[in-house]
């Protein structure tokens, strides 16, 4: 789970390696610009006086390339009040990266060139895509029914 202070410090990491500087250098005030907003609000999210709205939260989970339903549960768990509901929206933050995740793996894994030896090393052989997707039994016979 990410918080609104982590968050911020990972945008100003990120804004201080784009610009070549040192993370001191980035200033709320640079941050601000960036995003758009006032100094004044970037201030309150780095004293811990205020969090994202919802429109922050896919704001900041763009430029950190988060998927937009962690950052809203991560910050709607720290806004709660209620200890319950809070460890719901911290088990829905979790989820969330942990399905976004799997899908980034059962979409890239099929397209990972792997060479023939360290498939060996598995017992494994080479698949195509369409093989990999289940499909290794096409005919190439084509009938046609009316």
């Amino acid at each position: 789970m990410k918080t609104t202070q982590i968050l911020l410090e990972e945008l100003r990491l990120k804004l201080a390696n784009q610009q070549g500087k040192t993370i001191e250098k980035i200033t709320n005030y640079a941050i601000a610009k960036h995003l758009h907003q006032t100094e004044t609000t970037v201030a309150r999210w780095a004293h811990n006086k205020g969090s994202f709205s919802d429109e922050t939260c896919e704001l900041f989970a763009r430029e950190l390339n988060y998927d937009v339903g962690f950052v809203l549960a991560s910050i709607r768990a720290e806004r709660e009040k209620n200890e319950t509901i809070k460890r719901a929206w911290e088990r829905l933050a979790t989820l969330s990266m942990g399905v976004a995740a799997a899908l980034l793996v059962a979409v890239a894994l099929p397209f990972i060139p792997a060479d023939e030896m360290s498939l060996a090393q598995f017992g494994l052989e080479p698949l195509s895509g369409l093989a990999f997707a289940g499909f290794s039994n096409l005919s190439h016979d084509i009938h046609y029914a009316k």
